[in-house]
């Protein structure tokens, strides 16, 4: 079970605010996909919509397994608060795990949850748990360093005499290891180091003389298909229907080489000389239809592609760029963005600064209307955030009253309990006002009188 809340957070690249989904609130009990993603760093991480930088949010959070009666916060070691602060975030923290369980499952261990301020520390309490002991984990680094040396050895036959004379660490974690690395680089969008690395899980085990077996096993495990092309080649034979097909297309793009079909054309030719008629038919039906699902996948690619350069090229031809934003906001997908970014970072390369501004400037533009599908309480929140101003809030409040609701407060105050995690003081003072004329809209004082911010330097 997960508990999603949304925060503010600043960006370490460009410096802009903005708000991001967190979860701060983390149950594994019976979701080893949720641990999983935990312990590989997938949680809490948030994308500048001014630069695109994507970064970890430095969130408190607590970690609960039943199973191991594991009840663990981590509070950052960069929140710089006071003793009591901490322990009134760390009391709501647990009080919502409490709710969240049915009674039986309130058990003590809860009441005393252990505190870390260092992610590296909870982790290894976590594997610690798991059986997993400091040996194996001074194990685990010493693959991971065997991996790295691997990884940066250019030559070979340099490589090949590496594996060789470390056979007796390349086991059936050195290759979790090597496939987790490749799906973090999936994961992040870069396809190439990805399908890179899990060539290279082939290579250590034909060089090695074992580990096909573990690798089959951690597949398996994972549910990771199409890791080389006669794996591909098998699996688009034994494809159930026209979408598995497609979709194992799709995901062995990247393997559909010459050599691929050098391969295939060679066991049409062997099924040829063996008077094998059928399964020479069947491998060039096989053949014509990989070319045409593939064909048909460039050409969706091409597509979309291309659409998306005309939509950027009619926003930024369009007399009103934030008006065409507004009607035609449901064109503004991933693929646009994907392509805003790479123009940007073009621009950046050559040194335009004017087309950089530019583009940036219809990146918050669209991002701007994206973020006004939140829900209308977080839209206010940031509105009221930028106002920044006693004056400016209480006439917010006023044109917003009907979202000024006991709802709105709770908002405010997990968003001020995450800034302080944080430590980002700036913005403290602002929430305290925003809070302050909430509570007293909402206990009848009716319009809050005029009060001072001071900005935390």
């Amino acid at each position: 079970m997960t508990t999603q809340e949304v925060t503010t957070t600043t960006c370490p690249q460009c410096r802009t605010q903005y708000t991001a989904p967190v979860t701060p609130l983390i149950d594994v009990t019976g979701t080893p996909q949720l641990k999983q993603a935990f312990m590989q760093g997938q949680l809490n991480i948030g994308q500048c919509p001014g630069c695109g930088t994507v970064h970890p949010l430095d969130v408190p959070i607590l970690y609960h397994d039943a199973e191991k009666e594991l009840a663990l916060i981590f509070v950052p070691n960069s929140m710089g608060i006071a003793h009591d602060d901490e322990q009134r975030m760390i009391g709501k923290l647990t009080t919502k795990l409490m709710n969240s369980l049915p009674p039986e499952q309130r058990k003590g261990y809860l009441l005393t949850p252990r505190t870390f301020i260092s992610m590296e520390n909870l982790l290894k309490e976590i594997l610690m748990a798991d059986g997993i002991t400091e040996e194996m984990l001074q194990a685990q680094e010493s693959k991971i360093k065997l991996i790295d040396q691997l990884l940066k050895t250019r030559d070979e036959t340099a490589v090949t005499r590496i594996i060789q004379d470390n056979s007796d660490q390349i086991d059936y974690q050195f290759f979790e290891i090597l496939t987790s690395l490749a799906l973090q680089a999936f994961q992040a969008g870069d396809d190439t180091s990805g399908q890179t690395l899990l060539g290279f899980r082939q290579f250590v085990a034909a060089t090695v003389g074992h580990g096909n077996d573990d690798i089959a096993a951690i597949d398996e495990k994972i549910g990771l298909r199409a890791l080389s092309p006669a794996n591909l080649l098998d699996s688009l034979r034994k494809a159930k229907d026209d979408d598995e097909f497609t979709a194992l297309i799709a995901s062995g793009k990247p393997l559909l080489t010459y050599e691929f079909f050098q391969t295939l054309t060679e066991q049409i030719e062997t099924a040829v000389n063996e008077n094998n008629p059928a399964e020479a038919e069947a491998l060039k039906t096989l053949r014509a239809r990989i070319l045409e699902a593939s064909s048909k996948l460039d050409e969706e690619a091409r597509q979309t592609i291309d659409a998306a350069q005309k939509l950027l090229q009619d926003v930024f031809s369009a007399d009103d760029p934030q008006a065409f934003i507004k009607e035609n906001l449901e064109r503004f997908d991933e693929a646009f963005l994907s392509i805003l970014v790479a123009n940007i970072q073009g621009a950046e390369k050559a040194g335009d600064k004017n087309v950089v501004e530019q583009l940036a400037n219809l990146y918050r533009l669209v991002m701007t209307e994206l973020q006004s599908q939140l829900p209308p309480e977080m839209q206010l929140i940031n509105q009221l955030i930028g106002a920044q101003q006693p004056a400016a809030i209480r006439q917010l409040l006023a044109e917003n009253s009907g979202l000024v609701t006991p709802k709105l407060l709770q908002l405010v105050e997990a968003l001020k309990t995450d800034v302080i995690a944080r430590g980002e003081g700036a913005i403290i003072p602002i929430l305290d006002e925003i809070k302050r004329q909430i509570e007293a809209t909402l206990n009848g004082g009716g319009t809050p009188t005029s009060g001072k911010i001071l900005i935390a330097r």
